[in-house]
């Protein structure tokens, strides 16, 4: 017999003594003993480690920075300032703040096209996520529900099992009991013709 594929399990819809609150304190104890040396198998599908955002190095780095409790970084501003330069006469200090100021107006530019971009298709973008994430709840929820259902079919079919074998344990308690009588009316037995002999060898001498 492959012990892997033993199935270890109480008896609950027969074994009424459970319901006595010593015994269950009583059983309880052995359990907790019994876990303690137990190994258990993980049946989980899931991966025992999971690694976030393996591929985006900024957000990975971001996940680190949570994870340490470190501040969120203050933004760069400087980059978004319009300063002329601080030498009027350097040509090169004025060719570097134009340029600075054409980024400066292209950015603008970009943020009123996606302003506009939003404004439009915005509000249906919002409505086909939420149609989204709703379809993945629905489809959680029917998972949690065909869980709690196979969990129903399973006591079910532990309930009728046990009730089935019942008549049957109660006859090999029964036995059990009948048997252990008998061998405790044996050794009494022995005991007294051990006794009976022993008297006997002594009246002799």
């Amino acid at each position: 017999m492959d012990i892997d594929k033993v199935i270890i399990d109480a008896l609950p819809y027969i074994d009424k003594e459970y319901d006595d609150p010593e015994m269950k304190k009583y059983v309880d104890n052995l359990i907790e003993e019994e876990l303690k040396v137990t190994v258990k198998k993980d049946t989980s599908e899931l991966p025992e480690t999971i690694e976030l955002f393996e591929n985006d190095e900024i957000l990975k780095n971001e996940m680190e920075r949570i994870k340490n409790g470190e501040p969120f970084p203050l933004l760069d501003t400087i980059r978004y300032r319009l300063s002329d330069p601080q030498d009027h006469s350097n040509v090169d200090e004025w060719v570097n703040a134009v340029e600075n100021s054409e980024a400066q107006l292209e950015h603008q530019y970009n943020r009123l096209i996606n302003l506009e971009l939003l404004n439009k298709f915005g509000a249906n973008a919002w409505r086909y996520n939420n149609f989204q994430l709703e379809q993945i709840l629905n489809e959680i929820k029917q998972k949690v529900d065909d869980k709690k259902n196979k969990i129903v079919d399973i006591n079910k079919e532990r309930k009728y099992l046990q009730t089935k074998s019942e008549a049957k344990l109660q006859q090999l308690e029964q036995q059990w009991n009948e048997n252990v009588s008998k061998v405790l009316e044996i050794e009494a037995a022995c005991h007294n013709l051990e006794m009976e002999i022993k008297q006997k060898k002594e009246a002799k001498q």
